[in-house]
């Protein structure tokens, strides 16, 4: 069977072929129809078919372009339209809408920084003229910053032509230059103040060791993205200038998080909250038990922090979807510094005529005799010198007084807290510490009423840091003793004529009462000295009688000691005469160890003080006269 068909077409602006003609037409005007003649034979015609027709030289244009990210995850899918929509890592839909049905999709292009260029695949042409697309962005650093989407089309009659419309229109060239951002670095933890390196990555700082009542009722971890300033401001991304697209506060407890193990490894409880520029866990009262952060340890009804190193963690999401989780530090030092470690001594040291003793000064006892400056020093490298302190008060009323501070200049020097006593501790401008200048209209011999006035108990009151800042409280009392002790024969007395035989001669040391009413420092028997000197006879020349020194330390209190005499209350040195063997002897009664015997006794107290005194007595066997003029007593500074 054969069949013609004759179809006039419509094409431009003019008819043609068939021999048919009609009038120009304009874009979209329609006019005309199609003969359709279908001859099977002259005796079968069809009848005629009118089909409208119409002119289109219009260029389709792109109405609409958005985008989606995360489109296969339900979840956190969010359709954007085209302009400053941050993308990070993964595959982006991309919705175009052009203004007509297309006969051919359009092409779409993602150019992103650096060069890269890339053709977006076409997904879904089923909603004509609803394309869908899917693109990669090249996941590179150099990549990263505003990228732009171009959709283009073509028709030259040249395969492969693209993008038209049934009239064979090429769409309209679209771009949108800063249709997304691509950011594919994740966020972090930044420092606030890069001057402190180190510090204000959180509150604690990172590494930061707290003491035992530091414990934070929150944490704070300061975040920002990879190209924000270290300033910590925060205003939300700023689209003409940042390449990041900010962590995502949105998602506090979710992606954003915050969490702080203690050194045990248990999880804190608390909850995750945001302040931007940070994300903070907000802490039950960590000193109350039933809080449930610490127990109490020691039954005094508050809760006691571990001691060790807590590890703080947290979970960041930024806008384009990127992921991080990072973690600090800070410790916990429950722990003072302890007594032992801190070390207190009175400077100078001198010694002469006696050692300063009490350098460091102990828990009790120490006993000086000058007072120039009080020195702190430690052996434990956690001893934070900046902050820890010192002061020194005199305390000369007795125990139960008010103790009254002290005039001091506090240093902190060669690692160590150093107080110097000033001179002046009444303010008028002339030194009066420890004592006064010698009066002027003293009597020769006489001394000073003045004298020992600030003789008395002094308290050194440290209070030390360490870096963790845990406080000890440490204090150290010494007494100064500017009181010379005394001596006084005791057998034989002074001037005394003794008749043999004679063994032992000893004398009293006393440590006399100050001009403050305060007791002195006590002797120091170890430092105590006994001579006996022989002043000649007609038989036996002058010479050290030669003997062996001991001292006595009364008992009037403890009745449990054999030693016990409630009646015997001073010290003693005591010589025991020794013949030329060293063997005890006493002196000879025959008459040729009589004579004039001088006693030579030297008397040391604990703070250094001493004093040596002389006296005199004459051992015979008959009767002769008295001594009438024994020697003064010196009393040494």
């Amino acid at each position: 069977m054969s069949r013609r068909i004759a179809i006039a077409l419509v094409m431009a602006a003019a008819i043609w072929s068939a021999g048919l003609h009609a009038a120009p037409l304009s874009d979209h005007q329609r006019q005309g129809m199609f003969d359709i003649l279908f001859e099977e034979s002259p005796a079968a015609a069809l009848p005629l078919v009118d089909v409208p027709i119409g002119r289109d030289t219009t260029p389709p244009r792109v109405i609409g372009l958005q985008v989606v990210t995360f489109p296969d995850d339900p979840s956190r899918r969010r359709v954007s339209e085209a302009g400053n929509v941050f993308v990070g890592l993964g595959t982006l839909e991309l919705r175009l809408t052009a203004s007509e049905p297309m006969a051919a999709a359009p092409k779409l292009v993602l150019r992103q920084p650096g060069g890269f260029v890339q053709e977006a695949a076409l997904t879904d042409a089923s909603a004509n003229p609803l394309f869908v697309y899917r693109v990669f962005p090249v996941p590179s650093p150099e990549a990263n910053g505003p990228a732009a989407l171009i959709a283009s089309g073509e028709f030259d009659g040249r395969a492969p032509d693209f993008g038209y419309d049934r009239a064979n229109n090429p769409l309209a060239a679209f771009t949108v230059e800063r249709a997304v951002i691509v950011d594919t670095l994740p966020p972090g933890l930044r420092r606030v103040d890069i001057s402190v390196p180190g510090n204000f990555r959180s509150i604690p700082a990172e590494n930061q060791v707290l003491p035992a009542t530091g414990f934070p009722s929150e944490v704070m971890a300061f975040v920002a993205d990879y190209n924000r300033p270290d300033d910590g401001t925060f205003a939300g991304p700023n689209l003409a200038t940042d390449l990041a697209s900010g962590v995502d506060f949105e998602r506090a407890g979710e992606l954003v998080a915050i969490r702080v193990f203690d050194p045990r490894g248990r999880r804190l409880p608390g909850t995750v909250v945001t302040r931007p520029p940070a994300v903070v866990l907000l802490l039950p009262d960590p000193y109350d038990p039933r809080a449930g952060v610490f127990t109490d340890t020691d039954g005094d009804g508050r809760a006691d922090p571990i001691e060790g190193t807590y590890r703080i963690e947290t979970d960041l999401v930024d806008r384009a979807g990127n992921r991080t989780t990072s973690s600090l530090s800070l410790s916990l030092d429950s722990t003072p510094l302890g007594r032992t470690a801190l070390q207190v001594s009175v400077q100078p040291v001198f010694s002469e005529p006696f050692p300063n003793p009490g350098n460091p000064i102990p828990e009790t006892g120490a006993a000086v005799r000058r007072l120039e400056r009080v020195e702190v020093a430690s052996s434990d490298p956690d001893f934070d010198l900046a902050r820890s302190t010192a002061r020194l008060l005199s305390r000369l009323g007795g125990p139960n007084s008010v103790a009254r501070e002290m005039r001091v200049t506090l240093e902190r020097r060669d690692g160590k807290l150093i107080l110097s006593v000033s001179r002046d501790q009444d303010g008028d401008g002339r030194d009066d510490f420890e004592n006064p200048p010698p009066g002027e209209f003293l009597p020769p011999g006489v001394p000073d009423p003045r004298l020992g006035r600030n003789d008395g108990t002094y308290i050194v009151e440290v209070k030390a840091f360490d870096r963790a800042g845990n406080v000890s409280m440490v204090t150290r009392e010494l007494v100064l003793d500017t009181t010379p002790p005394r001596g006084e024969a005791s057998f034989p007395a002074a001037m005394a004529k003794v008749r043999g035989p004679l063994r032992i001669v000893d004398a009293f040391l006393d440590d006399p009462v100050a001009a403050s009413g305060n007791p002195g420092a006590g002797i120091r028997l170890d430092a105590a000295s006994i001579r006996l000197d022989f002043q000649g006879n007609p038989v036996r020349p002058a010479g050290p009688v030669r003997g062996i020194a001991f001292v006595h330390t009364p008992n009037p209190d403890d009745p449990t000691r054999p030693d016990f005499n409630p009646a015997d209350k001073r010290h003693k040195v005591l010589l025991e005469i020794l013949d030329p063997a060293g063997h005890p002897v006493s002196l000879p009664t025959d008459g040729t160890a009589d004579g004039i015997y001088v006693m030579n006794v030297r008397a040391v107290d604990r703070a250094g003080n001493s004093a040596s005194f002389v006296t005199s007595f004459e051992y015979t066997q008959s009767a002769t006269s008295t001594l009438t003029q024994p020697l003064p007593l010196r009393n040494s500074p």
